[in-house]
């Protein structure tokens, strides 16, 4: 209960929202600890498989865990609440926890390990400067897609779902987040407002891509998108994020997160942009032995 009335009254991330856990999560949970007046939230889901416990982000929850009752608390208050935290925290086999950039880089974690992440993160205040610094290459293929497609919004997680899973069909494999996660998620943005669909479509109606964007009253997040190979070299993507872009800055949001990416050319397509490189925390620790076996024995099979 403290915790929802502390989201009702403060600006809270759109990831660590009541109504965005309650429906995309089976079960979530909160720590909660304070010193001299400060506190800080700790949120959390427990995934069991087989007899093992995960204490990981849960799908299409890019940010997780630490949440601080004010971002100018004063490092040393920060540790404290951490550490409090950290001597309350549940039994898990293993932790793979994407903290919010706001967490600074140099607390200590204690015996959970700790190793630094990216994600690239653009400043909204001024959207003619934003355009000015896109690479040379990305103008060309947004003013190319421009010709031939437009942007429309559709009400349709199932059509975004089809681009999506064509990404990985052309890498001859699956989506990792079912559909059904998709469905929850969108369900979430209509009824509190925090979400569109963007598809590039040409004058054929062929759908050549799609966008998910979601948001709160500070960032807008590319949530996930999808490209039908079939249009590879249309400028589809582009023109679609710089869409996301646009009406982001023009809905008063002050950044705009790629959330980063692990993948190669993904990475260097956000580059493009010229975003900012954001450093953040992701916690790791492997507790059972028997766990790191299995996944040695996969990786080596």
């Amino acid at each position: 209960m403290k915790y929802e009335q502390f989201c009702e009254t403060c600006d809270v991330p759109l990831f660590f929202q009541p109504f965005w856990l309650n429906d995309l999560l089976e079960n979530w949970d909160v720590l909660y600890a304070e010193h001299k007046g400060h506190f800080v939230f700790f949120i959390y889901q427990i995934e069991k498989k087989f007899h093992f416990k995960f204490l990981r982000s849960p799908h299409l929850c890019p940010y997780s865990g630490f949440l601080f009752s004010s971002s100018f608390l004063n490092h040393t208050t920060q540790q404290i609440l951490i550490q409090q935290v950290l001597e309350m925290m549940p039994e898990f086999d293993e932790i793979n926890l994407d903290l919010h950039p706001r967490i600074p880089l140099d607390i200590d974690f204690g015996n959970i390990g700790s190793r630094l992440k990216m994600t690239n993160i653009l400043n909204l205040n001024n959207l003619e400067t934003i355009e000015k610094n896109y690479k040379p290459a990305l103008k060309r293929q947004i003013k190319k897609a421009q010709k031939t497609i437009h942007i429309q919004t559709l009400n349709d997680i199932n059509l975004f779902y089809q681009l999506h899973e064509k990404t990985f069909l052309k890498q001859n494999s699956l989506p990792k987040i079912p559909i059904q996660t998709f469905q929850k998620a969108w369900e979430v943005c209509v009824k509190n407002n925090c979400g569109q669909l963007f598809f590039a479509v040409d004058e054929n109606r062929n759908i050549h891509a799609a966008h998910f964007l979601v948001y709160d009253n500070e960032t807008a997040y590319y949530l996930a998108g999808g490209t039908d190979a079939a249009y590879y070299g249309s400028g589809a993507m582009s023109l679609l994020m710089h869409h996301a872009i646009v009406f982001s800055a023009e809905n008063k949001k002050q950044f705009f997160d790629f959330e980063g990416s692990m993948i190669p050319s993904v990475n260097r397509f956000f580059k493009n942009f010229s975003p900012d490189e954001i450093k953040y925390v992701n916690l790791f620790k492997e507790n059972s032995a028997l766990l790191k076996f299995l996944k040695s024995w996969k990786s080596n099979a």
